[in-house]
């Protein structure tokens, strides 16, 4: 535990993962910072514009949302700091979904855990 740090405000939940690496440019190794956070309606979060100045403060390489509660296709994010975005919108419209925005293409993408009953979630 002592190479995790947590932090929490307004809801936000920061998670720095000392032990994970990414290669910087000029081949010096930084820790990846993973930012957290349920969002609890990625639309409304939009349209109050708190989404651009977290991603600019944050200093977040990956950024996890919970509880997006839209399909990818009814969201059209501009973040050029993040271009890889992943998401996972539950079965049901309205309901759950989660989306991962990343400075840098991951190695792999799985869509799903493999448990049938919580893969629509």
């Amino acid at each position: 535990m002592r190479h995790h740090m947590y932090y929490a405000m307004h809801g936000l939940i920061e998670r720095r993962l000392a032990w994970l690496r990414h290669r910087h440019i000029d081949g010096e190794e930084l820790p990846v910072n993973i930012v957290s956070w349920n969002v609890n309606g990625i639309r409304a979060l939009l349209q109050r514009n708190h989404l651009a100045p977290l991603v600019a403060t944050s200093g977040a390489d990956v950024l996890c949302l919970q509880e997006t509660k839209a399909q990818p296709e009814q969201v059209r994010l501009d973040l050029p700091s993040h271009p890889y975005h992943y998401w996972n919108g539950a079965t049901r419209k309205g309901y759950a979904g989660t989306a991962v925005l990343s400075k840098t293409a991951p190695l792999s993408v799985r869509q799903n855990i493999g448990v049938t009953c919580h893969d629509g979630e």
